[in-house]
């Protein structure tokens, strides 16, 4: 169906508007997207640029990476609850930011991990929703709300809902941009 709409589409020279729920949708069909929320556009401009850069965790939820809205402060990342987020991608200058962490990124950890990991959070296992291979895992103290893990990790973990975890995610792995 999204192929037989795709060639439909492309053969009308005038602007095009497709309205959908279904981010997928999007991702196939669409060279320009406004994202609505709440009955108001918080973002708009071509897949790449909401992809790589989401402005809300809205946004960011649709297209599956954590945002955090922070501020830069002495080179490193603060929330609005006082939350500290480390990162070496910090080339904005201080002020307002947005701090984006990839799902496969985060590691959970039975035990509050050692090594390289300088951004780590204690969280608490969620239900599992059903059908999906991949799923939100662990909600807790820190800044991040998405994590999602293979169901292989979950088994190799034992992870159980209302397990009590640790998340960890590198300093290198959260892109930071300004808001």
């Amino acid at each position: 169906m999204r192929r037989d709409l795709r060639r439909h589409l492309a053969s009308f020279d005038g602007v095009r508007i497709l309205v959908t729920h279904d981010p997928v949708d999007a991702y196939a069909l669409a060279d320009r997207m406004a994202v609505l929320e709440a009955g108001r556009i918080v973002q708009e401009g071509s897949l790449a640029e909401v992809t790589a850069h989401p402005r809300s965790s809205y946004v960011g939820d649709l297209v599956g990476i954590n945002v955090v809205r922070s501020r830069v402060e002495h080179c490193r990342l603060l929330t609005d609850e006082g939350e500290v987020i480390v990162s070496t991608d910090v080339d904005v200058s201080a002020g307002p930011a947005f701090a984006a962490i990839r799902p496969s990124s985060i590691a959970l950890h039975r035990e509050p991990p050692s090594g390289s990991a300088r951004n780590v959070w204690a969280c608490t296992v969620e239900p599992r929703p059903a059908r999906r291979a991949r799923a939100r895992r662990a909600r807790g103290t820190g800044p991040v709300d998405r994590r999602d893990h293979s169901r292989g990790a979950r088994r190799a973990l034992g992870l159980r809902p209302g397990d009590a975890v640790h998340a960890s995610v590198k300093a290198t792995e959260v892109t930071v941009y300004a808001a």
